[in-house]
């Protein structure tokens, strides 16, 4: 008599082999969804879709360039230039520095903040020309930047604004060949935290 039970034994072969395997399926009808280790199904598991937060940047608490109004810190190591005028500040680091100043605005509160770029676009002793950036805020103002190699050894990140008949501008120059693009980022950046006008 022959035996039925060939085509039965292929079938349990098979379910077993695909449970053993390890490999995920889809839950059936009525299934629950599979938890993870920690207890949490799968949808309560997946990461944040919240964007990240910018990384909060610590003033900087080198020497103080404070003007009239407007105040300004180097980084920490950096050394004041007594040299100059009454209206601006200079730090210095070597072949980098700070230079900030506050003078009369000459445009009347005229100018918008483009103008104003050109104008110190055009008035800056630069061999080679930096670029117009899209403007920022600094203090809750509008400043203009100007950012880009200004020789063969550095590069300037130059901002600007003006308020109640008083120019500003913090420009900082640093050197290209040992300050990397995300060191000059750090130091700008801290710089910029560092700034108050009142």
């Amino acid at each position: 008599m022959k035996s039925h039970l060939g085509p039965w034994v292929v079938c349990a072969v098979l379910v077993l082999t695909t449970a053993c395997s390890g490999e995920d399926s889809a839950p059936g009808p009525g299934a629950s969804a599979p938890e993870t280790s920690a207890g949490q199904s799968p949808s309560s598991a997946q990461p944040s879709t919240e964007e990240p937060t910018d990384p909060v940047v610590e003033p900087a608490t080198g020497p103080d360039l404070t003007q009239t109004t407007l105040s300004v810190r180097a980084p920490e190591g950096w050394k004041l230039a007594r040299e100059g005028d009454p209206f601006s500040g200079q730090a210095t680091d070597g072949l980098s520095s700070i230079f900030v100043t506050e003078i009369e605005d000459f445009g009347d509160g005229l100018l918008d903040i483009d103008e104003q770029a050109q104008i110190a676009l055009e008035s800056g002793p630069y061999l080679q020309e930096p670029k117009i950036l899209e403007p920022v805020e600094i203090d809750g103002r509008e400043w203009y930047h100007i950012s880009g190699p200004t020789d063969r050894v550095r590069h300037i990140d130059a901002y600007g604004t003006s308020e109640d008949g008083v120019s500003y501008s913090v420009d900082i120059s640093l050197q290209r060949e040992l300050i990397t693009a995300a060191q000059r980022r750090m130091i700008v950046d801290s710089v910029l935290a560092s700034v108050t006008i009142g």
